[in-house]
């Protein structure tokens, strides 16, 4: 028989489908497996979403203020830790990517990438790296597509890794091939019916095409494997529910710590049952956590939290210069980031009132902030404002594009500070009055010309009050003294489900009064472990955490490594 392309890329897709249910738990059917994505068989639909719905800003790149219906996000307040459900999760597109490059590093540099479209989950609060990811018929032929093409390269190089495709290329070596990267793929040993349906596989393409390309299919089967491209967390019955295994729990530590597959060493420690030590575990974390991957995850965690990188693809009509920083201002909020969370090992409180940031040249002149010679990014201290909520990327990426926009930076206070709902707009909402420079402050129009409307009031009273507090940056993100030549009032009321909990009278003020609000630090804490923990519930970080991250006694960086001794890390009920 001929060999054909098509016929084996369906025999590997029928096979998922069967792998995919193999690895269920239970007597249902993956798509009932509590926080299960499916498998990658095609469906009827792409990712799951819509690829607007992955923000929470207030419509973003719009000028409208309109509000929607918040969804999603976690629950700040915690009476209880809890244990999530057992869940078999997709990795990410990122999580695929450095898994290929770590697992087939010699050939990394030659490949293309993956070649899937950007995760994209429904619903505000969810970060792309929600249980909620599927697999769907584009990201399905997607995924087979990058699998071949890395596939070819190893199959074609083969004997500059493993010396048996040069000396013997028979069956020896390819059960040799499938142990090697079997392992590493699936973050496990293979069982013996695993090694005999790839080797089979290998004997049934062998019989009708050459060793090279029998090896190609065979890894492009071990590729696609949901065994590796989902996250098994489904662990072994005990008395009390059910505990992950040592090889889920190097994948949990990898995955969670650095986006990619355990290396070597994590899997040797799993493989002697060391990961059952809670000081290894918390080793563990804080070694991959510190990594170059692992501050990636932290950077990745940031912008799903803040979202300031939308700042990329913002324009400001009166402002035409910011098209030529805003590159830069990514750059200053992640340099930002690295110096308070790791070089000073900052706590919540620390993140939002440092008194410096990091700039080069061109984004210090932007600013009007004073000269700074080297051509580098260095820490600079600041003429105006304080911590996080100061940067030129979350304020103008909460901006209009002639304005700034006290609704949509105090609904970043409300929604992702203060893990608050925004409450459901009436039916017709009259439009903003458009900017008159020298005649009203933006304040003015939202307060006096646009809020004092009841069907308008009844939303922006709950987030534009805490808004204010931004009017002395434009919609650039630069720091002005007046508006137009007229007074800002920056003064205001942070609120949350009708209560004040706190007043300010300009940026500084806010950020310090935020910073020391419990609501505040249990909302970062929150919001750091919906994202460690894929989405799959509230209050799984440890109580004692928790208390420590609020009191300052914890940096957040250490919080996160902390994880690793919530129940839910290593339990599921």
């Amino acid at each position: 028989m001929k060999f054909r392309r098509d016929q084996i890329s369906a025999q590997i897709l029928s096979a998922a489908v069967l792998f995919a249910v193999a690895c269920t738990p239970d007597q249902r059917g993956e798509d009932e497996l509590p926080g299960s994505s499916g498998d990658p068989a095609p469906d009827d639909d792409d990712d799951v979403g819509d690829p607007g719905d992955d923000d929470d800003d207030d419509n973003q790149g719009s000028d409208s203020e309109d509000t929607e219906v918040s969804n999603g996000g976690p629950e700040a307040s915690c009476e209880e830790t809890k244990i999530g459900p057992r869940l078999i999760r997709r990795l990410t597109r990122r999580e695929i990517a450095n898994t290929m490059i770590d697992v087939f590093p010699e050939f990394a540099s030659m490949w293309g990438g993956v070649l899937m479209a950007p995760d994209s989950v429904g619903g505000r609060g969810k970060y792309l790296n929600d249980h909620s990811l599927k697999f769907g018929k584009q990201t399905t032929g997607d995924l087979l597509s990058s699998a071949e093409d890395m596939a070819s390269l190893v199959a074609s190089r083969l004997e500059t890794v493993l010396p048996c495709a040069a000396e013997s290329p028979d069956e020896n070596c390819a059960d040799e091939l499938i142990d090697r990267y079997g392992y590493r793929l699936f973050r496990r040993p293979l069982s013996s019916s695993d090694k005999a349906r790839y080797l089979d596989l290998f004997a049934t393409i062998r019989n009708d095409a050459d060793f090279e390309t029998a090896v190609k299919w065979v890894l492009v089967a071990l590729i696609e494997s949901p065994h590796t491209v989902y996250r098994r967390e489904t662990g072994e019955a005990t008395d009390d529910g059910y505990r992950l295994t040592q090889f889920e729990l190097a994948s949990a530590l990898a995955y969670t710590f650095s986006n990619s597959a355990p290396d070597a060493a994590l899997l040797e420690r799993a493989a002697r049952g060391d990961l059952a030590d809670g000081g290894v575990l918390i080793a563990e974390a804080k070694r991959l956590l510190t990594s170059e991957r692992g501050k990636e995850v932290m950077i990745e965690f940031f912008r799903g939290w803040i979202h300031y990188d939308h700042v990329v693809a913002e324009n400001k009509t009166n402002v035409p210069e910011f098209v030529q920083v805003r590159e830069a201002m990514i750059a200053e909020t992640e340099a930002y980031i690295n110096e308070v969370i790791y070089a000073r090992e900052g706590t919540v409180q620390d993140l939002l009132t440092a008194s410096y940031t990091v700039v080069d040249p061109q984004l210090a002149q932007f600013y009007g902030m004073s000269t700074i010679g080297d051509s580098e990014f260095v820490v600079t201290q600041r003429d105006h404002g304080l911590g996080l909520l100061a940067l030129g990327s979350v304020l103008a990426s909460r901006s209009q594009s002639v304005s700034s926009s006290p609704t949509q930076r105090g609904l970043l206070v409300l929604e992702r500070l203060l893990c608050g709902e925004r409450i459901d707009p009436p039916q017709e909402i009259p439009e903003i009055t458009p900017p008159e420079p020298g005649e009203y402050t933006t304040r003015e129009r939202y307060e006096t010309l646009h809020a004092a409307d009841p069907l308008c009031k009844s939303c922006h009273s709950t987030f534009d009050p805490m808004g204010f507090g931004f009017e002395h940056w434009d919609e650039a993100g630069r720091y002005r003294a007046d508006e137009s030549g007229l007074e800002i009032d920056a003064s205001g009321d942070i609120l949350l489900a009708g209560s004040t909990l706190g007043t300010f009278d300009d940026q500084e003020d806010m950020a310090q009064t935020l910073a020391e609000l419990p609501q505040v630090i249990d909302c970062v804490g929150a919001q750091a472990a919906y994202y460690a923990f894929g989405g799959i519930d509230d209050c799984l970080a440890s109580q004692a955490a928790r208390d420590a991250l609020r009191a300052g006694e914890m940096g957040l960086l250490d919080f996160v490594a902390s994880l690793v001794h919530a129940p839910h890390f290593v339990r599921r009920k």
